[in-house]
């Protein structure tokens, strides 16, 4: 296998960052559209967990009784 080669590595990098690649605006753009179902679904996601969590403890203690 071919050790790739210094000009590879620079158009690889410039594939990244030219105009139709990532930039830092086009990456927080993304990011920014995505907070708002970020911050909805981590909070129902938890929500979930410790519902869950708590049923299955007040099950356990019924078991006990």
């Amino acid at each position: 296998m071919a050790s790739p080669s210094p000009e590879a590595m620079s158009d690889f990098i410039t594939a990244l960052t030219g105009t139709n690649g990532i930039t830092a605006n086009s990456l927080w753009g993304v990011l920014t559209n995505l907070v708002p179902y970020l911050v909805i679904i981590i909070p129902v996601a938890l929500g979930f967990y410790f519902v869950r969590k708590l049923i299955k403890g007040t099950a356990k203690a019924k078991v006990r009784m």
